[in-house]
């Protein structure tokens, strides 16, 4: 009886030792990065890791810091206007835009005239906001912006075409041929501005440390997985009991 009681003891305690093993084998790797990301987190100010950023493309892509599309540029004088998940973009830089549905934008008289379904939106050529003009002759939708053939501004409705006079306080019918400004590629080093604007400074290495530290960098089931680690160290901890206690027996 004591000989069955001793096999049963010893078969469990090898289950036991095996979990124990593969247990602690299969949590080794995030447990490593727990630790790696636990002790600079706990010296982030020290460090000063709230006020570093990382300018990784491919982490900035991961938190989303990515352009979700490639936007709409025209050129404006000397300048480039771009339109991109809802902002204008200056040379690269943002600018203050009011919420419009883009239409298009055009240069004259030392400005530019961006349109937006209802109305036009002027701006200096450094960027700055002068109005926002929403009488525009009928409440029809803009469709297009353009220039007529004395290369006044035209905008383009869905039954009629709008020409401006020189203040933009009135507006006539126009029936002759319209100049569009078509859309264009930005050149390399504007792009790479622009982009720098849509990621900003960066991400703080706070935060990603604080996110691989928690999980989250993993997704949606990061968390989760995290937390069946920290069980499955609870686990190791008292089957490491276990195996001592009856080592020592």
């Amino acid at each position: 009886m004591k000989r069955k009681v001793f096999k049963r003891r010893v078969m469990l305690q090898k289950r036991i030792l095996a979990w124990h093993r593969n247990l602690g084998l299969s949590c080794s790797i995030l447990l490593v990065i727990i630790l790696i990301t636990g002790i600079p987190l706990n010296h982030v100010e020290d460090l000063g890791l709230d006020r570093k950023f990382i300018k990784s493309n491919s982490i900035q892509t991961w938190y989303g810091m990515e352009p979700t599309s490639e936007g709409v540029s025209y050129k404006v004088g000397d300048k480039w206007l771009t339109y991109l998940d809802g902002s204008l973009y200056l040379d690269g830089g943002e600018l203050d835009t009011p919420s419009i549905n883009f239409k298009g934008a055009i240069y004259f008289n030392d400005s530019i005239i961006v349109a937006s379904e209802y109305s036009l939106v002027i701006y200096t050529l450094d960027g700055k906001l002068v109005e926002t003009i929403f009488d525009l002759g009928t409440p029809n939708p803009i469709v297009r912006i353009g220039y007529s053939e004395d290369n006044r501004v035209v905008i383009q409705k869905e039954n009629s075409d709008k020409l401006a006079t020189f203040d933009f306080f009135k507006w006539s019918n126009y029936d002759l041929t319209v100049t569009s400004n078509k859309s264009g590629m930005l050149p390399n080093k504007i792009r790479e501005e622009l982009f720098n604007s849509v990621r900003g400074k960066g991400l703080p290495w706070s935060r990603l440390l604080l996110d691989l530290h928690s999980g989250r960098f993993f997704g949606i089931w990061g968390p989760y997985i995290f937390d069946i680690v920290a069980i499955s160290l609870l686990v190791l901890i008292f089957t490491g009991f276990y195996n001592w206690f009856n080592t020592r027996r």
